[in-house]
């Protein structure tokens, strides 16, 4: 699954998409969703050609919903969240409160997001050692997109918050499994005191749904949702259908007001840095391996220069996609003629012997044409020192042998080559 990086992090999404982002070894990919749609009040979800009068009146509904919790002096809210999988269910309860000005918080499971004054902690309830610490800049949301390394992340409800963009808002209302979401239209259902209650649908390119609101307070009463992970295979009922059940309450006060304690954790500038694995500021284990030409590289060897070291294996498609911006990169560092090691660490292979492993690597390497050395992590050994547990994930070790930055994953929308480039040449400058 793609939504591997966020989801693991977070569990704010299905079940279901946890349980296959925990896969390991895995590879991390670009941020994605699931598919299909649930009705409101067991009606059957519209066809998704939107009239143009029902798209315009559900836009205004959206937008009234929107401008009922931006004006809400503070609001608190426990969304019981259900969710029905092929394999079995899972309940929990997601608390949110929003209190004066960009204080807001988020709970599920011991994972927290709070917003006080001019700070960000993210503090996952998983992870006892370090939490996220960041200073809001640009927003709430903006500032959660910088630590998140993802535009995808938006907590719920917390875009009805802090947002102008439809996208957004819906996008924290169905917990961010659906990509490219659009809304159809409106309608009216009956309500559990026999009235109606408005409501609208909404699609997208992988799936469906159905927001539900009070039609005097305007606040989401019931989200819908049925989805179908992209990646099933079409002749296997695999459908997840997802309810959220909010209790919004608003006030002139919070009933307490926000607060977070992240105890004796260290803190952290990315929420990555919260994945399994050495962090920034580390220290780097040794280890020793060989390139395919047999030559030995042992890591302490190397203190006094920058070594960036690209974790990847053959049939890792986001580490093929990544791989031509690291030799990009190597390029530049044998050029610029500064002290700057880069190698391609080759892990997880899942060919039976150590021989066969070595074999797929040079076939691939030479198919490629890639000219940076290849370490060859045959027995996994040196990537269990790192703890990393997802590719790729390249690490930029310092001169004094201590991490000086890690990326995990390919993101097609940014460069990791200039990452890289920002990243050794930072690493190269002595200490102020």
């Amino acid at each position: 699954m793609k939504l591997a990086h966020i989801v693991a992090m977070f569990a704010l999404f299905s079940a279901y998409a946890l349980a296959q982002a925990r896969e390991t070894p895995q590879a991390t990919q670009p941020t994605t969703r699931a598919q299909s749609p649930a009705n409101a009040a067991g009606q059957k979800t519209p066809a998704d050609a939107p009239d143009p009068n029902a798209l315009r009146a559900a836009q205004l509904m959206l937008s009234d919903i929107a401008k009922a919790y931006k004006s809400a002096k503070t609001l608190s809210d426990s969304i019981q969240r259900d969710i029905e999988m092929p394999d079995g269910a899972q309940n929990d309860v997601v608390t949110v409160m929003f209190g004066q000005g960009n204080d807001a918080y988020m709970e599920i499971e011991g994972t927290i997001i709070a917003a006080l004054g001019d700070k960000l902690t993210v503090i996952r309830g998983d992870v006892d050692d370090r939490y996220v610490s960041a200073k809001l800049e640009g927003g709430v949301l903006r500032t959660l997109n910088r630590v998140a390394e993802s535009e995808d992340f938006i907590p719920p409800l917390f875009g009805l918050r802090f947002s102008d963009k439809p996208e957004e808002q819906l996008a924290s209302l169905t917990l961010g499994v659906l990509n490219n979401i659009k809304l159809i239209r409106n309608d009216v259902v009956k309500n559990e005191i026999g009235g109606v209650d408005p409501i609208i649908y909404f699609s997208a390119d992988n799936g469906k749904g159905s927001v539900q609101f009070d039609p005097r307070s305007k606040l989401v009463k019931v989200v819908r949702m049925e989805i179908k992970p992209e990646d099933a295979a079409e002749d296997m009922d695999q459908k997840i259908s997802i309810k959220l059940t909010m209790s919004p309450e608003v006030r002139d006060e919070l009933p307490a007001p926000i607060a977070v304690d992240p105890g004796e954790r260290k803190a952290v500038s990315s929420m990555a840095d919260l994945d399994p694995g050495l962090i920034p500021g580390d220290e780097a284990p040794n280890f020793t391996l060989q390139t395919l030409q047999g030559e030995k590289v042992e890591l302490s060897a190397l203190k006094g220069s920058v070594v960036v070291l690209d974790f990847w294996a053959t049939w890792c498609g986001p580490c093929k996609q990544a791989l031509p911006q690291v030799q990009e990169f190597a390029t530049w560092a044998a050029a610029s003629k500064q002290p700057i090691k880069v190698f391609a660490v080759d892990v997880w292979e899942r060919d039976e012997t150590p021989d066969q492993k070595k074999s797929s690597v040079q076939e691939f390497w030479k198919q490629k044409g890639y000219a940076m050395p290849v370490l060859l992590d045959l027995d996994d050994a040196a990537v269990a020192k790192f703890g990393y547990q997802s590719i790729p994930t390249t690490v930029i070790v310092g001169p004094d042998g201590k991490v000086a930055a890690v990326h995990r994953g390919f993101d097609p929308n940014s460069s990791i080559t200039e990452k890289l480039k920002a990243d050794a040449l930072k690493a190269l400058k002595p200490p102020s």
